[in-house]
């Protein structure tokens, strides 16, 4: 009987931590692509923190910005993806 309890303990807690690393959420950034970078053929991305910055992904690197007051990430994709450059 204890074999039994031992048995559906383990299988229990296995299943339990098993399915861990499924709560964390991943990555829950709102991100869009764009045209207005391109480098061989692959389009950048801007992607909302959701800290009042946003990220920039483009081949070969990164980068962060700020939100300007007022303004929220639709804002800063049309703009950016409008043609219109961020400051650094």
């Amino acid at each position: 009987m204890k074999k039994c309890i031992y048995t559906l303990l383990a299988i229990a807690l296995l299943g339990l931590f098993s399915c861990s690393g499924d709560d964390d959420g991943g990555d829950s950034r709102d991100c869009k692509e764009c045209d207005a970078l391109v480098v061989s053929g692959e389009k950048s991305q801007l992607c909302d923190n959701g800290d009042g910055t946003y990220t920039l992904t483009y081949p070969g690197g990164s980068e962060d910005f700020e939100l300007e007051d007022g303004e929220d990430f639709e804002e800063a994709f049309s703009s950016f993806c409008g043609g219109g450059i961020p400051s650094l």
